[in-house]
């Protein structure tokens, strides 16, 4: 079985008599998206940090995180902790996709973009698309141009841009491995 890790609430059992049941630890705190605006940037880059050792963590086992979003990440006084798979009880949502997602798709690539429209909502306070919410997500994301976070938000370092512009990349070649 998967071993526990500080980044991802642990599972303590599972079952399926008389119904099917899990067992999962409570998380700390709220979720991240509640509390970036109290945060300074490098705090919220050390909580991404945080997010990608648990990303890493499930995916030493085979698994792909696949429903990564804001609402994913718990954080109370610098501890964080994934959802992990108390996410896959929660229903879709769709602004979170990486475009390849709409056919079914789904790979690390994926969880890249998706980790970059976290990060990107989490230091700018928007997702990166201009038709959020108003038009149809998977148009919206298909053929946006994303503007760089530091025109969002004035102070980011232009490192960020880089960064977070290459993870949300359209074509899942170009994004990081």
């Amino acid at each position: 079985g998967i071993e526990s890790d500080p980044n991802v609430l642990s599972v303590y059992g599972t079952g399926m008599t008389s119904v099917p049941w899990l067992a999962v630890e409570k998380p700390a705190g709220s979720p991240l998206k509640a509390q970036a605006d109290e945060l300074s940037t490098d705090d919220i880059i050390a909580a991404l940090q945080h997010v990608c050792d648990g990303l890493h963590h499930v995916s030493r086992y085979g698994s792909l995180y696949k429903h990564l979003t804001t609402e994913s990440i718990y954080y109370a006084d610098g501890d964080l902790s994934l959802r992990g798979v108390l996410d896959e009880f929660e229903s879709e949502a769709p602004w979170y996709n990486a475009p390849e997602e709409f056919d079914g798709e789904s790979t690390e690539q994926t969880l890249v973009y998706r980790l970059g429209v976290v990060a990107y909502e989490l230091l700018t306070g928007a997702l990166p698309y201009a038709d959020y919410p108003t038009a149809d997500p998977k148009q919206a994301i298909e053929t946006n141009q994303i503007s760089p976070p530091s025109e969002q938000v004035s102070g980011l370092p232009a490192a960020l841009d880089e960064v977070l512009l290459k993870a949300l990349s359209k074509d899942t070649e170009d994004r990081f491995e």
